[in-house]
């Protein structure tokens, strides 16, 4: 299945916001940057394809795509009494703050920024407050020509650091709980208002939340606050943390009634790899002609996890996802900090193999909750 990096040869070109990969089994163009009427506008779109354009490469040879780094973990304040009610890390106000400081995520980071096909980083947070390095966490990432992009409630956020973070992000989401919409709603329209036109609203998908999860995505239409946002993106709740045993994925009746509801009224949707495969049966059950669904589909990506991405936690080891941590066989992950060559040391890694030989199988399908597929 796999093809050794240092057996293949590649035409690799990056600049500081582009970068494209030509080789005999993957090929790629990440347009972090287009121009549009004489200005320059983040894009952010990703085109893969195999030996032949209509190919979908099994994974990139060359390293992750994106990076998933956890900068901050354990205290959290949410925007719920004891955080939030589905939280899978179980953080909260009363347990102990961990941070990756910058020197850790320098090290981090020039290791991962071996794949030349890394062209984002996904910042994992508590709140935007609770890391003080987390500005120059997301200068640096922009220095090495790599795009940060994070997730906030909006609850320790002031002017001052969304300016900041507003100039430095590729892209960023909120997030929307139940106990209180209206600071995902303000925060949404505090970031658009100051340019960053790929904010979206990230909204916990269970069958217990699945009407608030319709008011969220009604409310596109009628509140001003969202005019400009990007899309409302749905996140398929998993049994880890303080979910377990509390919200259930929802019903595939329930799932396919709310995407056919978005794609049929225009409502601006989004979703997660995890969902990408229901996502498929969605579309494959709706009444839309057989060219829209295949660009439905096309436009989908089931799971990524050492595939074409790969998550470091706030110790800098390395896991399938962050939802995978702690993983069967794992142990306390690889330590990507203690790995003289990233591509062999930990991409190439045999744990890493057999995780990807068994996401593949599956066609990848969740291996760690067969409950959400």
């Amino acid at each position: 299945m796999e093809k050794k990096e240092e057996t293949l040869k590649a035409e690799v070109f990056i600049d500081p916001a582009n970068r494209a990969i030509r080789s005999s089994v993957y090929n790629m163009l990440f347009k972090g940057l287009r121009k549009e009427g004489g200005q320059w506008i983040e894009d952010g779109t990703l085109i893969r394809w195999g030996a032949k354009p209509e190919d979908d490469p099994p994974f990139c040879p060359f390293g992750p795509e994106i990076a998933d780094i956890e900068v901050s973990a354990g205290k959290c304040s949410g925007v719920g009494v004891g955080g939030c009610s589905y939280c899978y890390k179980s953080n909260s106000p009363d347990k102990l703050a961990q941070n990756m400081s910058l020197a850790t995520y320098k090290n981090v980071l020039d290791k991962l920024a071996k794949s030349p096909a890394l062209g984002q980083v996904a910042l994992g947070l508590t709140g935007v407050k609770d890391n003080p390095d987390l500005i120059n966490i997301m200068r640096y990432t922009r220095d090495k020509g790599i795009f940060p992009n994070f997730t906030l409630t909006g609850a320790d956020l002031d002017l001052e650091m969304a300016q900041d973070m507003g100039d430095l992000c590729g892209a960023l989401a909120v997030s929307c709980s139940p106990t209180n919409p209206n600071l995902c709603f303000d925060t949404v329209e505090l970031f658009t208002s100051l340019g960053v036109q790929q904010t979206n609203i990230h909204v916990v998908v269970s069958e217990e939340t699945m009407e608030f999860v319709n008011f969220v995505l009604e409310s596109q239409k009628r509140d001003p606050r969202l005019k400009r946002m990007n899309a409302v993106v749905c996140l398929m709740v998993k049994p880890k943390g303080r979910a377990k045993g509390r919200f259930h994925p929802p019903t595939e009746e329930s799932y396919q009634k709310m995407i056919h509801k978005c794609l049929t009224e225009g409502l601006r949707i989004g979703f997660d790899s995890c969902s990408a495969n229901r996502f498929a049966r969605a579309v494959n059950t709706g009444e839309f002609s057989e060219k829209r669904k295949e660009r439905l589909i096309q436009d989908s990506d089931p799971c990524e996890s050492l595939c074409f991405s790969i998550y470091v936690n706030v110790k800098g080891r390395v896991f399938p996802c962050s939802f995978g941590e702690p993983c069967e066989g794992w142990g306390e992950g690889l330590d990507l900090l203690a790995a003289d060559d990233f591509i062999k040391d930990i991409w190439y890694h045999p744990l890493a193999h057999e995780w990807r030989v068994k996401l593949l199988e599956l066609g990848r399908d969740c291996p760690l909750f067969p409950e959400i597929r």
